[in-house]
């Protein structure tokens, strides 16, 4: 005798399909009926009521889909929302994601284990990417499935279950002085090579460097306003700029201002006014300034290829406390929220003045009278 309509819509049911050797649940939307297969009667009865939550709360997507389908319908909402996500941004978690596809992005959400990360994870490590990167992998993956997690589309949240790489707090290549001063003579040497000496000279961020226009120079006052910066501490803050480094701006515009775009000669070069905008007149990209400046810069210079881009600018912050310019000051200059923030990234620079401490302690001398 067939189970009632009413009882089997609402619950739906499950038996063994000796032709597949699999147990087959089943259950209704509206008039359709929908069906799936499991290895265990425990599986299946796990799927079925996942597929019925799905359907009491109106979901549409597939109720079992892929890691990759679910993770582009995601980013795909992400970036339709906005919510102040930068495109920058989005092209990063894109990245991350297909990485961590490459592993699990044919499964479906119910299959995959917490060992299924945890075997991708030190595959990516083996594959010579840190263990930093592979946690900011392993990051946004837990954002993605504690988004699943929390529709009830998955009923355990394996981004916190799985074992992560930790966290390598990497220290920065810093220069000597005279390594310093090598370095800035052999960068005019090099096409683009002044962004190099701006970011050692500023303490800017490599973003914020590529995004300067002429008119954040002051060549009367000697010094660069940035613009928008990640943090608000950042934005707008006024940096001075050295004599011989002007110099070297007025050298590039004046350049520029020599140029015509090869493409259409009636328009003007570097219409956006950037001050390293790249050979096309277009916003330069940071990869390129690392693969055809940076990186050869190093090699010839015998400087440790490890070094970043980003560890000029800390070359910048411990330079100057390195020769005493007080902290508060720093901080203003690297754009930090607070100088607590700058004692704790710099507090290595700051040199230990024995004579200062011996002179202070001797003031409580009570044989001094």
């Amino acid at each position: 005798m067939a189970r009632p309509t009413k009882r089997r819509r609402t619950n739906g049911s499950i038996r063994f399909k000796r032709s597949k050797n699999l147990y087959e649940y089943r259950y209704f939307v509206g008039n359709k009926r929908k069906s799936g297969y499991a290895k265990t009667k425990a599986e299946a009865d796990e799927k079925l009521s996942r597929a019925l939550t799905y359907v009491a709360d109106g979901i549409e997507l597939s109720h079992d889909p892929t890691f990759a389908d679910y993770s582009d319908s995601w980013l795909e909402i992400k970036e339709s929302l906005g919510n102040n996500i930068a495109p920058k941004t989005v092209e990063k978690y894109r990245h991350e994601l297909n990485r961590i596809c490459g592993y699990i992005g044919s499964m479906k959400l119910s299959n995959i284990k917490a060992s299924h990360l945890e075997n991708a994870y030190i595959d990516l490590i083996m594959q010579g990417l840190s263990p930093t990167y592979v946690r900011s992998i392993a990051t946004i993956f837990s954002t993605v499935w504690n988004n699943a997690f929390k529709k009830g589309i998955v009923r355990q949240n394996i981004g916190d279950i799985a074992e992560r790489p930790k966290t390598v707090i990497r220290k920065p290549e810093i220069l000597g002085i005279e390594d310093m001063l090598f370095l800035i003579r052999e960068s005019r040497k090099v096409k683009d090579g002044l962004i190099i000496e701006f970011i050692l000279k500023t303490g800017m961020r490599g973003g914020e460097t590529l995004a300067t226009t002429w008119d954040q120079i002051d060549f009367g006052s000697g010094s660069v306003t940035v613009g928008e910066s990640k943090t608000d501490a950042g934005s707008y803050r006024v940096i001075p700029i050295d004599d011989e480094l002007l110099q070297q701006l007025k050298l590039r515009q004046e350049e520029q201002k020599s140029r015509v775009d090869i493409l259409d000669p009636m328009k003007k070069f570097n219409s956006t006014n950037l001050v390293f905008c790249n050979g096309a007149g277009n916003v330069h990209n940071m990869r390129n300034i690392w693969r055809d400046v940076w990186n050869p810069l190093k090699k010839s210079l015998g400087i440790d290829m490890k070094m970043r881009v980003h560890d000029l600018r800390h070359n910048c912050g411990s330079y100057l406390l390195h020769l005493n310019v007080p902290v508060p000051t720093v901080s203003k200059i690297l754009g930090h929220k607070t100088p607590k923030t700058t004692m704790e990234i710099y507090a290595h620079a700051i040199p230990d003045d024995v004579e200062l401490v011996r002179m202070a302690m001797s003031k409580l001398s009570i044989n001094r009278g």
